[in-house]
């Protein structure tokens, strides 16, 4: 994500840079962290835990295509229920392919998140 979104000039926030990825609950503490010391300074935030992604659209775009779903937060979605496939039985059916969320991507107003958070 790194290359894609210095290629279209977006500067971005690396969360845990340079530190030992410690599982799920750590991506969660290190997005609680940068809530807390810079939620006040943004409208949204877009998270994706980045090693398989890549930005092709202008901030505009995604802005627009997020402000479509008329929610404060969208979550993506995958077919398999990771890392708890044993869980997937429990889970609400859906309509859709991608029934399970998805933590490696999504995006929300800050107000929202933070309240999410708490």
């Amino acid at each position: 994500v790194e290359r894609s979104a210095r290629e279209i000039g977006y500067d971005l926030l690396v969360a845990g840079e340079g530190e030992f990825f410690h599982g799920y609950g750590w991506k969660l503490q290190k997005v609680a962290q940068v809530l807390a010391e810079r939620g006040a300074q943004y409208d949204l935030l877009l998270f994706t835990d980045s090693f398989d992604s890549y930005i092709f659209g202008s901030m505009d775009e995604i802005v627009e295509k997020f402000r479509s779903f008329k929610h404060p937060m969208v979550v993506s979605g995958e077919v398999n229920c990771w890392p708890n496939p044993h869980l997937a039985d429990e889970l609400p059916q859906s309509d859709g392919r991608y029934r399970f969320l998805n933590s490696g991507g999504y995006m929300a107003e800050v107000p929202y998140l933070a309240h999410v958070y708490n």
